[in-house]
């Protein structure tokens, strides 16, 4: 793997313990862990750990950076803090609910359409590794995106691009309810706006307060 790409791995898990260890000193007194301390909240039964959680935060950050100026953007408060009205955390958070909610109605029809098993977050890292290993040890090392190897960020894109690709060939070819990409479009997000979304034991708004801590 590139020395760059490995930096920011290290980087990525230390902010990941760091933002972990401090939701088990919250979660309850005498430093009890709760099972779903590392989970931000479960989409139709499935968990958002924290890591996710914050993947999608670093995603979309310049989402919500983009609608402020400099002066505001620097302020040490600034996600918390309410401007013309809004939180921009909060405006963070929405924007990413949206993103875990049609990315995991995705799995969840592929998973029942057979496109592919279940899986985690913690799978998807795994695939990651083995990709990036069978990447190093090909003689020819860009795969058909360009990309010599991936960061969980480029390939949790990549994994959810694909998988929508998949799902949409699947429900095309095998049901007369579906004619085109765009009737499964519909389907996709309608199954999202009806996702049945429970808070984990970690908060989403400390989760974000934390990792964007100046």
């Amino acid at each position: 793997m590139p020395q760059w790409l490995l930096s920011e791995d290290v980087e990525h898990r230390t902010q990941i313990r760091m933002i972990r260890q401090t939701f088990r000193w919250k979660s309850q007194p005498g430093r009890r862990i709760q099972a779903d301390t590392d989970v931000v909240c479960y989409i139709d039964g499935d968990a958002v750990s924290v890591e996710e959680y914050v993947l999608l935060a670093e995603n979309h950050k310049n989402d919500i950076l983009m609608r402020y100026t400099t002066e505001q953007v620097n302020q040490p408060d600034f996600w918390e803090q309410e401007i013309d009205g809004k939180v921009p955390a909060e405006q963070l958070e929405t924007i990413i609910s949206q993103d875990l909610t049609e990315n995991y109605a995705i799995k969840h029809l592929a998973v029942e359409w057979k496109v592919t098993e279940d899986y985690t977050f913690e799978d998807l890292k795994a695939q990651m590794e083995e990709k990036n290993d069978a990447q190093s040890d090909s003689a020819d090392t860009t795969d058909s995106y360009g990309l010599t190897a991936y960061d969980i960020s480029k390939y949790y894109s990549y994994w959810y691009s694909n998988l929508q690709t998949k799902l949409m060939n699947q429900m095309i070819g095998n049901s007369k309810d579906y004619s085109d990409a765009q009737d499964v479009e519909a389907y996709i997000t309608e199954k999202a706006e009806k996702s049945v979304i429970r808070p984990g034991g970690a908060s989403a708004t400390d989760v974000i307060l934390e990792t964007f801590a100046q």
